[in-house]
């Protein structure tokens, strides 16, 4: 890992209003790249992401572009924002050890003008009567008739890169656990002086929830949980429309018309951390790695879907699993479907599997969870080899697709698969 310090001046910075700018690097990593589709001209995207006030994005190509040599990967930077920008840029490749595989390094006197998104749309207009070719960067065409070009503004697009960014088999023998690690940095040139970021308050509704959060004038239902061995229970304040929306488990549990609910098998501090998530407040990291196993089972008893994953995740970035223990991991997470440590669990399994079928007993293997380990050896054995794509997918990235069309994130790997599918 490299940490990156402020600069140091020495001497007197330019008095004449002139700049320095300082390189901003953003790492791309892209997951379980030799099993990405290598057909030529196939490409994947990155995300949008932010440096030098703009929005940017990452077009790979695994098996190269129509343009590229045989054996060779390409690789593109594009401006996604809706203004025109120049920078130093570059995009480089590299080992864990930080020694670079590959590496473009447009800059030091040769900036480089990147065209606004929808650039095409600004530069040729739409006419009738006949069109041009116009290509962008990587070699994908528009076809528009050209009626001007802004002064300084090349035909490249909004993207530079590279058709030969590296050969693939050395991109391969670099990957870090399966993941391609590309960094990009840019920085600004004088002709682009920077645009001031807009100060745009978040919107206030969290801020307002939690002023109703435990308010016994305005709430419509007391819930009374148990305190342990002592006689009295301690009062939750609550609001059935909110629950409702946010747990919908607790909100059946409520009833219609009753204003006192008895909540028995947890404990107090544990559930009004859970109650005030369901109003917009936040669990402290300490928290959850403290208590991320009772706050899983509490979220997923009462439907409180985002904070069960919250507290998984953090229970398995705080977890060691080894030979002794992943039997117990991966019980427990089948018995409370949280499909993320389930996943690390059979992962482990996979990779050990040797040592787990010498070590481990499996008596207490269910058929559907042997079954699963079976799927997770086919998918690692099959890397690449035409496997569905949503069956290649991991845990996360199956939840952002199902998160993306509005659908529900919790569930076993299966249960995420068919819902995809039913929705596609």
């Amino acid at each position: 890992m490299i940490i990156r310090r402020a600069a140091v001046d020495v001497g007197a910075p330019p008095s004449n209003g002139g700049r320095i700018y300082q390189w901003e690097i953003t790492p791309i990593h892209i997951h379980r790249f030799e099993g990405l589709n290598a057909s030529r001209g196939t490409f994947f995207e990155s995300p949008d992401f932010t440096s030098c006030g703009h929005q940017w994005n990452v077009r790979v190509y695994p098996g190269g572009n129509s343009n590229s040599d045989d054996g060779m990967i390409a690789a593109y930077l594009f401006n996604m924002s809706e203004e025109s920008i120049e920078v130093d840029y570059g995009i480089s490749s590299k080992r864990s050890a930080d020694r670079e595989v590959a590496n473009i390094v447009e800059g030091s006197g040769k900036s480089m003008w990147f065209n606004p998104k929808d650039w095409w749309r600004k530069l040729f207009p739409k006419r009738s009567g006949g069109y041009d070719e116009v290509a962008n960067c990587d070699g994908t065409r528009k076809f528009y008739r050209r009626l001007f070009a802004s002064k300084g503004a090349p035909n490249n697009g909004n993207g530079w890169g590279r058709k030969n960014f590296e050969m693939r088999s050395d991109i391969l023998s670099a990957l870090v656990a399966g993941t391609l690690i590309i960094n990009i940095r840019m920085r600004r040139t004088d002709s682009t002086p920077p645009t001031p970021v807009p100060f745009i308050p978040e919107n206030p509704l969290c801020g307002m929830m939690l002023k109703v959060f435990m308010d016994e004038e305005s709430a419509d239902v007391v819930l009374e949980v148990e305190n342990g061995d002592q006689q009295a229970r301690i009062k939750f304040y609550a609001h059935q429309l909110i629950l409702k929306q946010c747990a919908p488990v607790l909100a059946e549990l409520c009833g219609s018309g009753l204003t006192s609910v008895p909540i028995t098998d947890i404990n107090p501090e544990i559930f009004h951390h859970m109650l005030r998530y369901v109003y917009g407040g936040k669990v402290a990291e300490e928290d959850l790695r403290c208590h991320s196993k009772e706050i899983i089972e509490a979220a997923n008893r009462f439907g409180v879907v985002n904070l069960k994953l919250k507290a998984e995740a953090s229970y398995v970035k705080s977890t060691k699993i080894g030979v002794d223990n992943v039997m117990d991991h991966l019980l427990y997470a089948d018995a409370l479907n949280c499909a993320l440590l389930k996943e690390v669990a059979i992962n482990f399994v996979v990779e050990n599997r040797t040592e787990v079928i010498e070590k481990v007993s499996l008596k207490d293997v269910s058929g559907g969870l042997f079954g699963d380990i079976l799927l997770a050896i086919m998918r690692k054995d099959s890397a690449g080899a035409g496997v569905d794509d949503l069956n290649s997918l991991c845990i996360t990235d199956l939840r952002k697709k199902l998160h993306e069309k509005g659908l529900d994130v919790d569930g076993s790997r299966e249960t995420l698969i068919a819902t995809l599918k039913e929705n596609a």
